[in-house]
């Protein structure tokens, strides 16, 4: 099961009355794992596509070795294309060596070139 840890002290800009930090964070983590389920080659791949794009869209570094497999594994290009900009919009240089991978390895011409592009700018 997928946890990321909840931080001891929440800062907040404005103070909420009534507002529970950590049952935010247990949202995002609830949202995160109904995304990564969706991520199994049991799932149409439209449904796997459009789950690495939202997954890219929390911006949360819990996913990136879920989407680095993904990257490695589906065998839909269009899903691994995806993946790319999910790693892309995160920004953690920890998906480089995988998207290295991806621009030397994948099948699709399309996918290497992108997946180059994107560790041509993590590293600049």
């Amino acid at each position: 099961m997928l946890t990321t840890s909840v931080p001891q002290q929440v800062e907040l800009p404005v103070t909420v009355r009534g507002f529970d930090p950590e049952a935010l964070f247990d949202q995002v983590d609830r949202k995160i794992y109904r995304l990564l389920s969706k991520l199994s080659l049991g799932t149409p791949w439209g449904d796997r596509r459009k789950a690495v794009q939202e997954l890219g869209s929390l911006r949360n570094p819990a996913a990136l070795p879920y989407l680095l497999d993904t990257l490695s594994n589906d065998p839909f290009w269009m899903v691994r294309y995806a993946v790319i900009e999910a790693l892309q919009m995160i920004g953690d240089p920890r998906s480089t060596n995988g998207l290295v991978q991806a621009a030397e390895r994948d099948s699709f011409q399309a996918v290497r070139s992108y997946a180059a592009k994107v560790v041509k700018n993590f590293n600049s």
